[in-house]
């Protein structure tokens, strides 16, 4: 039976019978309930976030946090505008760990094969043309490095922070309570994992040109009888090819980049753009009486 519920419902937390007393006093006609999967454990005691849904608004849903007696918190009690309470602890648990099992996972599962290839391309090439370079082909060459050292040490970040992740998401659905320290964990590697997505990408817009650069210098500077090189040169260009540069971005693309890019090399930043809104937003949607409105409903 316990499998059959959790396969038709989802892997959640138990409703205590009060708490769906006070879920059904608050419901409207037309409305259909859901709820966040843990309950959230506070210093003063643990809540549960009902989402009611088939809702009248442009969202189509409101909220409410019911305590585990089944009494109703004031808004001030549990949205407190610190990113440190009950509704920030529910909505960020629920976002990281959405994004670490979908997004992470995807990302967690990218290979550094190509990037290897490049490292082991352009030593070669250090060993057969190194001293006859000037230093800003010199230069040129280590930005090209760089793109592939940057994505193998950047890949490296994500698949942990996406086992750490994992690891918090089990122990979540097997315990079904989530702290402000759980909240904190998965956020903090969220935030990693795109913060590295980023900057592998960052670094290959930004050696563009110096990769061009060592290109072109290789292509005009080989000898017709170095088989060797040639090959590694046609093999360079082919990789440069497939990474990033200004001309395959978007209008979006560059916006989203002229928009975030400040914040993403910020470690202290709030990065995400929902962030900022979030309690104004929230407001809007929670059925929680605010301490002028004792009845809201």
């Amino acid at each position: 039976m316990g499998m059959l519920k959790t396969f038709l419902f989802g892997n959640k937390v138990p409703l205590p019978d009060a708490v769906k007393r006070s879920m059904k006093e608050y419901q409207k006609e037309g409305e259909w309930t859901d709820h966040f999967f843990c309950k959230v454990r506070t210093n003063e005691g643990d809540y549960y976030e009902i989402i009611y849904r088939g809702v009248q608004n442009s969202r189509g849903f409101v909220k409410l946090i019911i305590r585990a007696d089944g009494s109703i918190p004031h808004i001030d009690e549990i949205c407190q505008d610190n990113f440190e309470d009950v509704v920030w602890i529910a909505n960020c648990t629920d976002g990281s760990s959405l994004f670490i099992s979908r997004t992470g996972r995807k990302w967690s599962k990218y290979t550094v094969t190509p990037y290897t290839r490049i490292i082991k391309l352009l030593s070669r090439i250090q060993g057969d043309c190194w001293d006859e370079m000037s230093e800003d082909i010199k230069e040129a060459w280590q930005a090209y490095y760089q793109v592939a050292e940057v994505y193998i040490y950047e890949q490296k970040v994500i698949r942990e922070c996406y086992r750490n992740g994992t690891k918090i998401r089990k122990r979540l659905f097997q315990t079904h309570i989530t702290t402000l320290e759980d909240c904190r964990i998965l956020e903090r590697n969220r935030k990693k994992m795109v913060r590295s997505a980023y900057y592998q990408n960052h670094v290959q817009l930004k050696t563009y040109e110096d990769r061009k650069k060592l290109l072109r210098y290789l292509f005009s500077h080989t000898r017709w009888y170095q088989l060797r090189v040639w090959i590694t040169v046609l093999e360079l260009l082919h990789h440069h090819s497939r990474l990033l540069n200004e001309k395959k971005l978007t209008e979006e693309d560059r916006m989203e980049i002229e928009n975030n890019h400040e914040k993403l090399m910020d470690e202290n930043a709030r990065m995400f753009e929902g962030d900022i809104d979030f309690y104004k937003e929230l407001r809007l949607i929670l059925r929680n009486p605010d301490g002028m409105d004792e009845n809201k409903k």
